[in-house]
């Protein structure tokens, strides 16, 4: 075990140890300060390899200090699976625990992902305490699992987790193999009594289940289960385990963000949008929280779009707007700030995407001034569309508040 302090956080931690709200960013993992590496957890070039395609490897990495959770947050993960022997094993586990053991916390190897215990094992190795997200790239009968590749939520409450998938709150078979030794991003997004988990496609999410820390779900095949108890009633520990048994794969984390806080609402769409002269329906979204803290992190996107197309997202500060414009709709009220236009790019109707970090809101000249915590703003894409009749596409609204 590899023990590394000076939490990699954007915010101040208070005194006991536990923060309210935080902001962590790693583009990369050349430095893996604020982690505790646990098992064969270790940096492997520029990524943190979590385990590695070594026959029952396992490792486990938690930020050394618990963050917050219980009043919401938004974290993005890029993930790679390379390295795989007779069809790769086992997967990859985001997960969030207040485990005695702390940011030490590490399981079995094998089908239970570095998290659990196999049947029969001793009380103490699975962690307790526990919420899961699995990136499960193995086929365990055993435990009840769908296929090789499935996506899997699992909590036993305030008790050891479990990889059996009784014990799931919410899954998904996906349509993207995980273990294609391409690069993936993983999502996982709460808003209290609400858990979504995203998978390469960040605004629409490919599991959205009712979770609450305090008071529980429901499992998919019935009954329900408590929530955690968390340290300071908000808090806990937030990172990776993996595993791999007697087949074998590397399971890489490359980034990571986190932002938490209630202070920060989620982004909310409105509005109504204009159906392209192609058929799609455009839509803007965001990933992130619109943090001054970290504002790099929070993307607003327009997806769905007319594929190489100039388009570009605008914004206003004062409030919502329901008016004709172009065919469709305004979304936002005037003054209006636009920012850099773009090309849609995409290989195909309806594949175009835009997108603006809050960087470029806060750069804008005349908009940027307005754009502080506690303000709202709207914001909306508009692209080119030349078949249309007054060749203008337009998404719909997008309304986000600033927090510190």
């Amino acid at each position: 075990m590899r023990l590394e302090s000076a939490p990699f956080l954007a915010l101040a931690l208070a005194c006991s140890g536990v923060a309210s709200a935080q902001n962590f960013n790693y583009p990369d993992f050349s430095s893996t300060a604020g982690l505790t590496l646990n098992g064969n957890a270790a940096p492997s070039g520029s990524a943190l390899r979590v385990s590695s395609a070594v026959i029952s490897d396992k490792g486990s990495a938690f930020q050394t200090l618990p963050v917050s959770v219980a009043g919401g947050f938004d974290t993005t993960i890029e993930f790679l699976i390379t390295g795989q022997v007779s069809g790769g094993a086992d997967g990859l586990a985001f997960v969030i625990h207040n485990d005695p053991r702390g940011p030490t916390a590490l399981g079995d190897h094998a089908a239970v992902m570095g998290y659990g215990v196999f049947m029969g094992g001793a009380a103490g190795i699975a962690i307790a305490n526990s919420l899961v997200v699995e990136l499960d790239t193995y086929f365990g009968g055993m435990w009840g699992d769908f296929n090789d590749n499935h996506i899997s939520i699992h909590t036993l409450g305030t008790a050891e987790n479990s990889a059996s998938e009784n014990f799931s709150i919410g899954w998904v078979v996906p349509a993207i193999n995980m273990s294609d030794s391409q690069v993936h991003k993983l999502r996982v997004r709460y808003v209290p009594g609400t858990l979504e988990v995203y998978l390469d496609d960040v605004v629409n999410p490919a599991i959205s289940t009712p979770y609450d820390f305090s008071t529980g779900g429901n499992y998919v095949g019935g009954g329900s289960v408590g929530g955690l108890n968390l340290n300071a009633g908000t808090s806990a520990y937030v990172g990776f385990t993996a595993a791999a048994g007697g087949v074998w794969e590397n399971h890489d984390v490359l980034s990571w963000d986190w932002t938490s806080g209630a202070a920060c609402p989620p982004a909310a769409t409105y509005c109504t949008t204009l159906i392209s002269s192609s058929g799609c329906v455009p839509s803007i979204g965001s990933t992130g929280s619109a943090s001054l803290a970290n504002p790099a992190a929070f993307v607003v996107s327009g997806s769905n779009l007319e594929d190489n197309k100039n388009g570009l997202v605008f914004f206003g500060t004062t409030g919502q707007n329901n008016a004709p414009f172009f065919g469709g709709t305004l979304c936002v009220l005037a003054p209006l700030y636009r920012l850099p236009v773009q090309n849609s790019q995409g290989a195909g109707s309806c594949t175009g995407t835009i997108s603006n970090s809050l960087v470029d809101f806060l750069n804008h000249p005349s908009g940027g001034s307005a754009v502080v915590a506690g303000a709202t703003v709207q914001s909306q894409v508009w692209y080119r569309d030349p078949q249309a009749a007054l060749t203008v596409g337009l998404s719909n609204g997008l309304e986000f508040t600033i927090c510190p």
